[in-house]
């Protein structure tokens, strides 16, 4: 079980979130190598979800139950997730808006050695999401069924192939195939080299399928309408990557393209009444595309016994096909981290730095909001106890250390440009005392 309050950045006597958790689980070992596991918990939360001007609060419970039955290569899961939760304070659906869910998943797997060094796993999987909200007109309900096997092929001591394929059904959407392939080449213990490609997708949600609201602004009304002629959006991915062990040094370079297509998006409004207030109706539609091509690359090496040096680059540039779209600009091209780790006897230390150039966050096709680059630097150092002590440590950590001024999201700054509820973010100190037994 466990507990946490967390305060505001820009205002360290503002609480921004609080939350109390409890997790149980029990396992038996069974006759013939079957296991079965049970397990559940149950949170509380209060956070801060939006920024001003509302300052609205999420508040509720959560909580799941959970079973898993193994056997040998057979396997068998199914869960309960629940929520009960209120955003309060949002002025513009009328101060508090509910909403609960359930979610009941169920699915069953089987694993099959075949010949010429196959593994083959196979399954089933049905899903049933349950929402009840004012933003729906009743309670909604959808049902996902899912077919899935994946074949891993050891071809030689050099090359595996593995591949996936997974059919899916959403009672509106309809069916959706996914495949997925990866091809593993490994010329010696140094190198090893992998290309990946794959179809993705996600699902129209239950307030996509079923929303039906109005938000209600000074001389505003909007009608926020779902549909059920929406489509799965649409991943295709490429990867390629090689990796290196070269003694005490270690290294990772990984290049990718995607395209995300059938993007669910809101339709242009339609205007229902001049008003006063004036009314404007939104629907849910597809449209668009955005496509990346970017790399990561990552170096890992150790000084000595105790030293340890750090250092990792990633780059991704994306472009919206649409005017309308604002996902480009909206994440870094860049970022950059390094850093240093050291053990010696009970003592751990680490410093490392983090660098993100800047962001010009869209807030439509023509206001815009720039997030300059920044530069933080963390630090930790943590002691653990011996003898009748042993388990205990105790640490102090330090987030932006040199107190650098600088925000990670768009800040709100006025009815136009309200920004993603970004805070200011400020050095902070941690303590931490932590017990294991």
């Amino acid at each position: 079980m466990g507990y946490r309050t967390a305060n505001s950045f820009e205002d360290r006597h503002r609480r921004s979130s609080e939350s109390g958790q409890f997790n149980a689980l029990g396992e038996w070992r069974l006759p013939d190598d079957a296991s079965l596991s049970l397990s559940g918990g149950v949170s509380r939360h209060d956070i801060e979800a939006r920024g001003p001007p509302d300052r609205s609060r999420d508040v509720g419970l959560s909580g799941f139950m959970r079973a898993d039955l193994k056997r040998r290569r057979s396997a068998a899961r199914a869960y309960w997730n629940a929520g009960r939760t209120m955003f309060r304070d949002i002025a513009s659906l009328g101060g508090a808006l509910i909403f609960d869910y359930d979610t009941y998943d169920l699915e069953l797997s089987q694993g099959v050695a075949l010949p010429a060094d196959n593994d083959l796993v196979f399954g089933l999987a049905w899903r049933r999401n349950d929402a009840r909200s004012q933003l729906f007109t009743r309670r909604v309900t959808q049902d996902l069924l899912a077919g899935f096997a994946e074949n891993q092929w050891r071809a030689s001591e050099h090359w595996t192939a593995v591949a996936s394929l997974r059919l899916d059904h959403h009672e509106h959407a309809g069916w959706f195939l996914s495949p997925r392939a990866s091809l593993i080449f490994s010329p010696n213990a140094v190198h090893t080299f992998r290309g990946t490609a794959g179809l993705a997708f996600r699902n129209p949600t239950l307030l996509e399928n079923h929303i039906q609201t109005t938000v209600v602004t000074p001389g505003l009304e909007q009608v926020i309408t779902g549909s059920f002629d929406i489509r799965p959006e649409r991943l295709q991915s490429f990867e390629l990557s090689h990796a290196a062990e070269l003694g005490r040094v270690r290294t990772t370079l990984t290049g990718f393209q995607y395209a995300l297509r059938d993007i669910v998006s809101a339709t242009a409004p339609a205007l229902i009444s001049a008003g006063p207030p004036q009314r404007f109706q939104f629907g849910v539609t597809n449209s668009g595309a955005t496509r990346a091509i970017g790399a990561e690359a990552a170096v890992e090496g150790r000084v000595g016994q105790n030293l340890t040096l750090w250092s990792n680059y990633s780059y991704q540039s994306l472009k919206d096909e649409l005017p309308s779209q604002t996902t480009a600009g909206s994440a870094p091209k860049h970022k950059a981290n390094a850093g240093a780790r050291v053990r010696r006897g009970p003592w751990t230390s680490n410093l490392w730095g983090h660098w993100v150039a800047r962001t010009l966050w869209r807030e439509s096709a023509t206001t815009r909001t720039t997030i300059p680059d920044y530069f933080i630097l963390n630090a930790f150092v943590g002691w653990a106890f011996s003898g009748r002590l042993e388990g205990f440590e105790l640490g102090l950590g330090a987030f932006n250390l040199l107190d650098a001024e600088h925000y990670e999201l768009a800040p709100f700054q006025d009815a136009v440009r309200t920004g993603q509820g970004g805070e200011l973010m400020r050095r902070r100190l941690l303590m931490t005392a932590r017990w294991r037994f």
